[in-house]
């Protein structure tokens, strides 16, 4: 049986119009349209899908024009811990020491009061599960980490590459999961 999971980060958000990491902002004017241009996409290529969105704000709003949603608290983006609503030039300068370990092992490098790639890794068994066990195509609105990580559990990267993983905003990431193998497909002009 072939299943198709569609993967896109949320629209974009007040704090990344700020350069701000993690917290718990709504989207931005930019974010709101692409909102709106996500669904359409679906709706003008007939694409029937199961959402799901994070607990998060911003994935909820990018959700807004989709009939059904469901939040699942293991699709949150990593969390950041005492860095939570910072700038990286902010991190860098307030914590050179946690900056400097996170630039040298980023997948297993956990946020002081926070969490790891790895940690995230752990928290998306229920998510793998859920696309193992449902029979319809499924729309995942996440947060780049999360979805970093999702996406290396079905095409296979290297885990020191996973942290690097180009997910980017206004972006649709189309996996095609057969019995046998996994095909990524990226679909940015919508």
């Amino acid at each position: 049986m072939i299943k198709t999971i569609y993967l896109s980060r949320h629209g974009q958000s007040l704090n990344n119009t700020k350069k701000l990491i993690g917290g718990n902002s709504g989207l931005s004017s930019d974010g709101k349209q692409y909102s709106y241009k996500l669904h359409q996409y679906f709706k003008n290529n007939n694409i029937n899908v199961n959402v799901i969105t994070s607990n998060l704000i911003r994935t909820i709003q990018t959700a807004k024009y989709f009939n059904e949603t469901t939040q699942f608290e293991e699709l949150n983006e990593i969390n950041s811990g005492i860095c939570d609503s910072m700038t990286y030039l902010e991190i860098e300068n307030k914590y050179p020491e946690e900056f400097n370990k996170r630039k040298t092992n980023k997948y297993y490098y956990r946020y002081p009061e926070g969490e790891s790639y790895s940690d995230i890794n752990s928290r998306l068994k229920k998510i793998y599960n859920l696309i193992n066990d449902t029979e319809t195509d499924l729309l995942i609105i996440a947060h780049q980490a999360v979805l970093r990580v999702l996406i290396s559990n079905y095409i296979y990267s290297d885990i020191k590459d996973i942290p690097y993983l180009d997910v980017s905003l206004n972006t649709i990431y189309k996996i095609i999961i057969e019995e046998n193998s996994c095909k990524l497909e990226i679909i940015n002009s919508i």
